[in-house]
């Protein structure tokens, strides 16, 4: 492999970088050019490479329910190398997403749209010279902020009257195909699902003069 000079404690060292895994065995010898020592070489040992540990940098989105958001992951070994076309497996509240290669800074650029709460799943098979990995993420979602107007309503006793209601998220943008729930005097009388215009009206026959919805 090389050679190196005894410093003045009669010790040599030799810097060695192995290419793969495993164990493999070695030894020294010496060649005195003076003659003083004949040549000889040490006993056999042996050097133990193990298989290198994967170091995930994760940044898990922030935001509102139904948020498109990107999942960003850089990948390095135990002394911040980045490791470029490594294979992982991306599952997100427990359904594959796919498998995702690191490009050439060690990066992974996955696409989400944000519930309540998520789960992140981050897998890596192994290979020659890395280990196998498994690693879990969880993060949180807010709820989307909405706004629910009601109108005003009259009818005549006994004669069934439309209650109305509009539903918009915050920047007044209407909510299609949500439930709206209908309460008469503190009491649930029904639910209905928004149109395309937001607006859910519900069909009430009055059993009073006078009520609040």
């Amino acid at each position: 492999m090389g050679t190196n000079k005894t410093d003045v404690k009669g010790i040599s060292y030799f810097n060695y970088t192995p290419t793969k895994t495993g164990k493999i065995q070695y030894y020294v010898s010496i060649n005195d050019e003076s003659g003083t020592y004949p040549p000889t070489h040490s006993p056999n040992s042996t050097i133990t490479i193990n298989k290198n540990t994967i170091k995930l940098t994760v940044k898990t989105p922030s935001g509102n329910v139904g948020d498109k958001k990107t999942i960003k992951i850089k990948a390095t070994d135990i002394e911040n190398r980045v490791l470029t076309n490594k294979i992982f497996t991306i599952y997100i509240n427990n359904k594959k997403v796919g498998k995702y290669k690191t490009n050439s800074k060690g990066e992974i650029t996955i696409k989400t749209t944000l519930k309540a709460s998520n789960k992140l799943k981050i897998t890596f098979a192994g290979d020659e010279n890395y280990k196998n990995l498994s690693k879990t993420y969880t993060y949180n979602a807010k709820a989307k902020k909405t706004i629910i107007k009601i109108y005003k309503a009259k009818t005549l006793y006994g004669k069934t009257v439309q209650l109305k209601s509009k539903l918009t998220d915050a920047k007044g943008k209407p909510l299609a195909g949500k439930y709206v729930k209908f309460y008469v005097a503190g009491k649930y009388v029904g639910k209905v699902k928004t149109n395309k215009k937001g607006i859910a009206i519900l069909k009430y026959t009055p059993k009073k003069k006078k009520i609040n919805i």
